[in-house]
């Protein structure tokens, strides 16, 4: 069920930008910007590890460090890159389609996106692809440009989520596991998470500064806890295995999740402080535009 995390993120990114036209230059900005921010973190959190005899030093792990992007060390941020990179002309589709259109595409991507690879059909997508990612960035970019009112999203998202938690749990049970990641990976993360985001679009805006400082910290709080490396580690800190009342593992889940959150908000501190220090955004800006001068002057 952690895909409805990552589908609400997509979702909200096509929501604020899936309708507006981007340049290029823009769009290889902000994929560059996660991947420092990603090269950052594989680099520390190595050293780390290596420090702390967590895991023995290897060429693997020197690869996973410098190359992120390139050897599928963090699946998500590899489909956002990819994502970003292919904004300016998938927003040109949205913003051109009309509302019969971008309907049927939507279906069209989640039958190849979310349904297919769960039955064993991955040639357009897997779990951890970019193709597995973009119905999510329609969904959100059609959110924003037709409304859409559906009746008490959140008990429906509720009471849905429930069914694939049972279905899942009988496929486990009975069947030894098989096609369960059918209800916990396929589309019905995908609608989950759709009705989650309209209740949450149809509610009245507020703005919270608290939230807000800690929304910064969550993609590094992603970078830490998903290190192949640092995962274990890091959540055997946060194990139940003596706990076998489902109420109390949620009891004591929330506050160590918001524990994590407050120790990767203060580990992130650096982190700007760094980036600030040798004005990261800058030498990418300066990067970029050598580039692009370079492919004009070619032209």
């Amino acid at each position: 069920m952690g895909k409805l995390g990552a589908f609400l993120f997509i979702m909200i990114t096509g929501y604020f930008v899936g309708h507006k036209e981007y340049q290029e230059k823009r769009t290889l900005e902000k994929a560059l910007q996660i991947w420092t921010y990603v090269f950052y973190y594989a680099i520390i959190i190595s050293l780390l590890v290596v420090t702390l005899r967590i895991a023995p030093f290897s060429r693997q792990m020197l690869l996973h460090s410098v190359f992120p992007f390139f050897t599928n060390a963090y699946w998500f941020v590899d489909a956002y890159i990819i994502l970003m990179l292919l904004l300016p002309y998938l927003n040109k589709v949205i913003v051109s389609f009309s509302r019969a259109s971008l309907i049927y595409l939507i279906i069209l991507l989640v039958l190849l996106g979310n349904v297919m690879c769960q039955l064993g059909n991955t040639a357009f997508a897997t779990n951890s692809t970019f193709g597995y990612i973009l119905p999510a960035y329609f969904i959100g970019a059609y959110l924003k440009k037709y409304e859409c009112h559906v009746r008490h999203p959140y008990i429906k998202a509720l009471a849905l989520y429930i069914i694939v938690i049972v279905c899942a749990g009988v496929s486990y049970k009975y069947f030894a596991g098989l096609r369960a990641n059918f209800f916990t990976d396929g589309p019905f993360q995908t609608i989950i998470a759709t009705l989650i985001f309209i209740g949450v679009i149809n509610q009245k805006a507020y703005h919270s500064k608290v939230i807000n400082l800690f929304a910064k910290t969550v993609f590094a709080a992603y970078l830490i806890t998903d290190n192949d490396y640092l995962r274990s580690t890091v959540w055997s800190f946060f194990s139940f295995r003596s706990v076998t009342e489902l109420w109390k593992i949620n009891l004591l889940g929330i506050p160590s999740v918001i524990l994590l959150l407050i120790l990767v908000f203060v580990i992130d501190q650096i982190r700007i402080y760094v980036f600030r220090k040798i004005s990261v955004s800058s030498l990418i800006i300066t990067c970029i535009d050598r580039t692009f001068q370079l492919i004009r002057n070619v032209g």
